[in-house]
């Protein structure tokens, strides 16, 4: 009976990818695709890559209802562009997914550029990681709704790309 089981976890462990740790980052692979993700509490960011190109980027929001009042409009900053804005998302069981290649390469790009800027350089601000961070605000499904914001860290994103194997 052990010798069976054992059989069966060698199949199963060979079908599988290692899983891999990046700082903040988790990495896995499953069906040809990989993700890379990284957690705000009960928040997550997860970029799903196929063919060497990041295809979707998945935003797990704790208790997430929508993006403002009246246009749903996704926004974030990036320390090169400012305010970026879009409303070319859509909404998968509470989940908010960037499938549109320019939205998705936009996206991937400012958190590069967050963890590079000169900016958060160390010179400039001595060791302090809490800037390099994405911040993304919703509002939350209580009765009366609130603000919630999730930061994901972005500090170890172009490690996390190449072990992807995403070239930028």
């Amino acid at each position: 009976m052990s010798r069976l089981l054992l059989i069966i976890f060698a199949i199963v462990a060979i079908q599988t990818k290692a899983e891999t740790y990046i700082g903040q980052w988790y990495l896995s692979s499953a069906n040809n695709q990989s993700y890379a993700q990284t957690r705000d509490g009960d928040s997550q960011l997860r970029l799903e890559v196929a063919e060497g190109k990041v295809v979707a980027v998945r935003l797990i929001l704790d208790k997430f209802s929508k993006f403002g009042e009246h246009e749903g409009v996704l926004e974030y900053s990036s320390p090169k562009y400012g305010l970026i804005r879009t409303t070319k998302y859509r909404i998968e069981q509470g989940e908010v997914v960037l499938t549109d290649p320019f939205e998705v390469h936009s996206f991937v790009d400012n958190l590069i550029n967050i963890s590079t800027h000169l900016m958060f350089a160390e010179n400039n601000f001595g060791n302090s990681f809490k800037d390099r961070k994405l911040t993304i605000a919703y509002l939350d499904q209580s009765k009366l709704p609130q603000w919630r914001r999730s930061s994901f860290s972005t500090v170890e994103i172009d490690e996390v790309l190449a072990e992807l194997g995403v070239s930028v």
